[in-house]
């Protein structure tokens, strides 16, 4: 680390601050931004519209790269905020400010991947710096004179699987010399992985870290845990463990093999990964609202925003109910140009999937069959 003296020139008059070497090379970096990069343009800032283009995904986003750190240790006198660039070594690559920060947070960076110094592409020299710009470096950039923790972690994810992360666990002694946390784990469902918006949040740093899976992770990709270890000799190794995360296989059953009409029917769906939380006992219902020509997910067990994760994919939303291959929808509400059937469908039964028990991932949910139908 070193004092940075520099001219900003966009956010902020400050004119000193602290350039923090992290050690991260920039091929690691720009791999990571490159993940999110769809069309293969070099910047990230497009990647809303592209989601809506290739899914009408109403420009959201289905992926983020993330910056956490703490660096609060590294000022003598604590500053009422720090603005914070991001570059190489050389500053080929170097994002926009990011405004009035504390001195630990964390940050969306996806917007800061843009034409000009921010193009992933741009990202070539040595490894990645972040520089933090207090308000009054003079007073409150000290010299250390002992040792100072800190961090600064990146991360991506998007809803294709991608899945690049550092939690830290910080964990307590029990016994002497064994030291326990716990982690647990949220694999994002089909509600969610539509939008990055609409993720389940995430615990960085704790004595009780909450991570997010976007699908199977086993071998290298799998979470590990890892600690240097010092021997009696002053050398640090690294010790660690890891185990496979894989989704579950849902399974959907009818409690009978026909039905006649006004017959109810009872629907199972079992997938434990539209278990949520396992203290509550979760409900799902059905989209009343299917956008323009069926554009959206009316009568559909799924979420409102009729935001897909690829246009058409089944995975896009939880449930439906089709009769002869045909989703059984209302004309209306899927909002199709000039729809003449009246009748109504999934929606106006009521139908609604509820947990059989806190925890269980078994829903079920019934419907009576209908004389007529829209298709």
């Amino acid at each position: 680390m070193q004092e940075l003296q520099t001219t900003l020139t966009a956010g902020s008059t400050y004119t000193a601050g602290l350039a923090i070497d992290t050690g991260i090379d920039v091929n690691d970096f720009r791999a990571m931004a490159e993940g999110l990069d769809s069309d293969g343009d070099s910047v990230l800032d497009d990647e809303d519209t592209n989601a809506h283009a290739t899914a009408a995904n109403g420009t959201q986003h289905r992926g983020a790269m993330i910056m956490y750190w703490d660096v609060s240790g590294l000022f003598g006198t604590a500053p009422s905020d720090v603005d914070i660039v991001i570059q190489d070594e050389n500053a080929g690559f170097k994002t926009a400010l990011i405004d009035a920060q504390a001195t630990s947070g964390n940050s969306n960076i996806t917007e800061l991947f843009t034409t000009g110094t921010g193009d992933i592409s741009d990202a070539d020299n040595d490894t990645i710096f972040v520089n933090f710009y207090p308000d009054a470096c003079e007073t409150q950039c000290s010299t250390i004179t002992a040792k100072a923790a800190f961090y600064i972690d990146f991360m991506s994810f998007h809803s294709n699987g991608i899945n690049n992360a550092v939690y830290r666990v910080q964990v307590e002694e029990g016994d002497p010399g064994v030291y326990t946390g716990d982690v647990e784990y949220r694999t994002i469902n089909q509600n969610e992985a539509d939008q990055y918006g609409d993720w389940p949040s995430r615990t960085h740093l704790s004595d009780s870290v909450t991570m997010i899976m976007t699908g199977d992770l086993t071998g290298v990709d799998a979470p590990r845990i890892q600690v240097s270890d010092k021997d009696s000799d002053g050398v640090s190794t690294p010790q660690a463990d890891q185990t496979d995360v894989l989704t579950h296989s849902g399974t959907a059953s009818f409690d009978a093999e026909s039905y006649k009409v006004a017959d109810t029917v009872t629907v199972t769906i079992t997938d434990m990964d539209l278990n949520t939380d396992d203290d509550l006992i979760e409900v799902y219902k059905v989209d009343n609202d299917g956008g323009t020509d069926r554009t959206g997910s009316a009568d559909a067990v799924a979420d409102t925003d009729d935001d897909y994760v690829e246009a058409g994919a089944s995975f896009s939303y939880i449930m439906e109910i089709t009769f002869d291959d045909t989703r059984w929808i209302d004309s209306t509400a899927a909002g199709e140009t000039s729809a003449t059937c009246t009748d109504d469908a999934l929606n106006a039964s009521g139908f609604t999937l509820v947990e059989s028990g806190a925890g269980t991932g078994v829903f079920s949910g019934t419907f009576q069959v209908p004389s007529t139908y829209c298709s």
